[in-house]
Order: C-alpha cells, then sequence, then structure tokens
C-alpha cells in the first residue's frame, strides 16, 4: 500500500497477543522498514519500532508506532524508561526514531473507511544533502500527508483493478477485456517497483561511475552529475540524475512530461515525434492518473514500422509525482492486453520523479483523470526536485572504451532532456544535485 516510500519491504516478529480473553481485539508487532525518498541522492532511512494494533469500537480501530532504538544525542534511560514496552529488546542508534505515530481507521455508512493520521518524529539531518532538508522539515518526505496520500492512490488503483471496467482500445473501437485491463495493470506495477528499486533501492556498497558534463552557452548553460551502475545480475546499465528547479511548481514540470504532443521533444523513443494512445486506464482521479500503452506516431524519421509499443504508468499525489516507462515488444504487449500472461519478460523501465523541494506548500485539486486542464495538479511550492532514470539492456559485460561511448551518450541525452524540460517550464535556474 506504500510502495514509493517503503522501497526494500518490511520484516516483522514477536507478535504479542496483549488480551488473553480477545486475541484478535489488541496485538503488539515488533518491526523493521527501510523508508526512503523517491530520489537517488537521498539516504536510505532505517526504522524499527514496536507497533500497537486495537479495536477501539465495533466500528474504530487504532495502529500506533514507537521506535524502540536510541536516538543520536539522547540519553538512552530515559528513551527506554519512556517506552517500557521496548525495554526488553536490544537498542541501536539510529538517524531516524518514530516517536508516538499511528493512525485512527473509522469505517463509514456508506462503504467508506476514514483514516487519521498523525506522524510525530526526529531525525539527524548531518548525512543528509541539504538539497532534502527543506523538503524533510516541511513533513512532505515522511509526514501524514504523503503516508494518506499514498494509502488513497493506492486504495483507488486497487478498485480499478477488481472492477469489472470493460476498456475501450483507442482508434480500433474493440473492447478489451477484463483479463486484459487486469494484466496491464499488473504489468505496469511490476514495472513501477523495478523503477522505484532502480532510481532509489540499490544496495549500499554497489560499486558505480560518474559521469559530468554539460549544456548550453553562457548564461544559459548548466551542468549535470549522472551516476551510472551496472547491475550484473540483470545485464542492465542504470544511470539516474537530480536537479532543483527553483521557482518551477512540480506540477508544471509534471504536466509537460504528460503531453503526449510535446512527447518528441525529450524522449528519445519518439523520434522527434507525439505519442499516439492504444489503451489506456485511469487509476485515480487527479489528471495524469493512468496506465497506458502507447505507440510512437514516428520512427527513425519515418511512419512507425517499430515492433516495439510503450508501457507507461503515471501518478500525481500531494507530495510526489511521477512517471515511468518501458518499451515492450508488440507480440508481448498483445499477449497482455488480450489476458496472457507477463511475467516471462523482463523490464527495464526509464522515467522521472518530481518533487516539490519543501520551500513552500502545494496543493492538488480532484478533477478527472481524463480531464487536459493543467489545472489537475496547481503548486504553490518555490520549486521542485527532479530525478530521472535511464536503463539500458547490456548484451554482453561492456569493455572500457565502450562504456565511456555509451555513457557519453546516455549523458547527452540527459541533458538534452532537462534542456527540454527547462525551456518548457521556463526554468530559470538548473541546479545539479
Amino acid at each position: 500500500m506504500f510502495p514509493g516510500i517503503i522501497v526494500a519491504g518490511v520484516t516483522s516478529s514477536a507478535i504479542i497477543n496483549s488480551s488473553a480473553s480477545q486475541p484478535r481485539l489488541v496485538q503488539l508487532v515488533q518491526m523493521s522498514a527501510e523508508l526512503k525518498v523517491l530520489a537517488p541522492r537521498a539516504p536510505v532511512v532505517r526504522v524499527r519500532f514496536m507497533r500497537q494494533c486495537m479495536r477501539l469500537q465495533p466500528r474504530l480501530w487504532a495502529v500506533v508506532d514507537v521506535s524502540v532504538d536510541g536516538f543520536i544525542g539522547h540519553n538512552d534511560e530515559k528513551t527506554l524508561d519512556l517506552y517500557q514496552t521496548a525495554a526488553a529488546l536490544p537498542t541501536m542508534y539510529t538517524a531516524y526514531r518514530l516517536l508516538p505515530s499511528g493512525c485512527i481507521i473509522e469505517e463509514m455508512d456508506d462503504g467508506h473507511c476514514k483514516v487519521t493520521c498523525i506522524v510525530h518524529a526526529e531525525y539527524d539531518e548531518s548525512n543528509i544533502q541539504p538539497l532534502f532538508h527543506p523538503l524533510l522539515r516541511s513533513g512532505q518526505a515522511f509526514g501524514a500527508r504523503r503516508w494518506l496520500a499514498s494509502l488513497q492512490r493506492q486504495s483507488e488503483y486497487f478498485a480499478v483493478l477488481r472492477s469489472d471496467l470493460v476498456l475501450n482500445l483507442n482508434n480500433t473501437g474493440a473492447a478489451m477485456k477484463p483479463a486484459g485491463k487486469k494484466g496491464i495493470l499488473e504489468l505496469a506495477q511490476r514495472m513501477t517497483m523495478n523503477f522505484y528499486v532502480a532510481m532509489c533501492g540499490l544496495p549500499a556498497g554497489q560499486p558505480w561511475n560518474d559521469w559530468n558534463g554539460g549544456i548550453g552557452v553562457g548564461s544559459e548553460r548548466f551542468e549535470l552529475a549522472v551516476h551510472f551502475v551496472t547491475l550484473d545480475h540483470q545485464g542492465v546499465l542504470s544511470a539516474t540524475t537530480t536537479v532543483w528547479l527553483p521557482g518551477v511548481p512540480a506540477g508544471r514540470v509534471f504536466h509537460y512530461l504528460c503531453d503526449g504532443s510535446r512527447r518528441g521533444e525529450w524522449d528519445s523513443l519518439a523520434s522527434s515525434g507525439p505519442m499516439k494512445e492504444v489503451a489506456c486506464v485511469a487509476t485515480g482521479q487527479l489528471y495524469g492518473n493512468s496506465v497506458s500503452v502507447l505507440r510512437p506516431s514516428v520512427y527513425n524519421g519515418t511512419t512507425n514500422k517499430n515492433d516495439k509499443l510503450i508501457l507507461q504508468e503515471a501518478y500525481a499525489d500531494a507530495s510526489c509525482m511521477f512517471m515511468a516507462y518501458a518499451p515492450i515488444d508488440k507480440q508481448s504487449m498483445h499477449q497482455v492486453m488480450n489476458g496472457g500472461g507477463h511475467t516471462s519478460f523482463s523490464l527495464s523501465p526509464c522515467g522521472f520523479i518530481v518533487l516539490p523541494d519543501g520551500q513552500g506548500q502545494q496543493s492538488v485539486q480532484t478533477i478527472s483523470a481524463g480531464s487536459s486542464s493543467s489545472a489537475g495538479v496547481s503548486a504553490t511550492c518555490a520549486g521542485s526536485i527532479v530525478s530521472a532514470l535511464y536503463q539500458t539492456e547490456l548484451s554482453a559485460p561492456l569493455q572500457q572504451s565502450v562504456a565511456i561511448g555509451l555513457m557519453d551518450d546516455i549523458g547527452n541525452l540527459f541533458c538534452h532532456a532537462i534542456k527540454k524540460i527547462k525551456d518548457a517550464v521556463q526554468a530559470k535556474l538548473v541546479v545539479p544535485a
């Protein structure tokens, strides 16, 4: 339910039933999780906590979390005195600690539920890049707003997944079977999880190479730092970069990226032309929240004769805006759209994550996902943090001379894409992270 926050999964142990007479009503669980800001330069936050789940009334539940580890600079005895339930557990110092936090879940008469959430935490920002300090201080990185936004978005997503809605394929008049819709959504979900891991979930100690370059002249020039990692077990070269666009709302960047008519300006897969939509599943109420199958209208300057289609997922909520896409051969995609399996082929997604920079406030208006209006996401934040991911599959281990040339090509692709974004959203400044 929180795929963009918890990238590496959660472990749990020591389930304790606190009520012998009613063991299902009160439970105490020890849990560990790795939390992530969706940017490659942001560190992973590890937290170990106790979770108590209790039914307060027949239609009212409470879930409360509290860290069991000490915090740098705090008196450990006071910590253990404060949280007596954790006194028997070994503690360790951590850079992030949950003070009593959690949510109240109330079942409503209309079949929905009302969730009230509070996150009360402290963290050590000395090892966090200064670019992300305002985002963390604003609460948009790990605050209640982000958890609730993810919960709402995933609830809408699974409601669409379970529905019997029949989709019409664009420009064909044919209908997609419910099994095809389910297959596309599940494939997109797998693609998105691969994207999260490649963007910001790689294990510590993974060797990397950096590429530095720039584009433009004079006052229009800006530099980029691109981070390269070779995933030998997957045969994939992965590259990421992050820039700060001061004074540019995140929603403006997201709307430009979602504009299929301008896709060819920044996406090499579009071959300088627009993208045509083959199928689309709206996955939420906000503008842009959808899973789509796209086809380039041109290929290498001619009418498209490519054998690839593009699977894309995009979403926007109060804390993050996201787009991931991956090329898939037509035969495999048509198999999925007709209700066939989707686990037999690999996915190496590319895409963008756009975050508010935390130096202002952002509001998201609820309008139809199918609307063409740019007002779907209206932002008053001072700026945006844009991270990009590009991946390419390798047929063999790279020789050094080939690797240098490939890194130059990918670095220049990033420079071109960020330049087009800068011009389209009228950014005055691009600051590399």
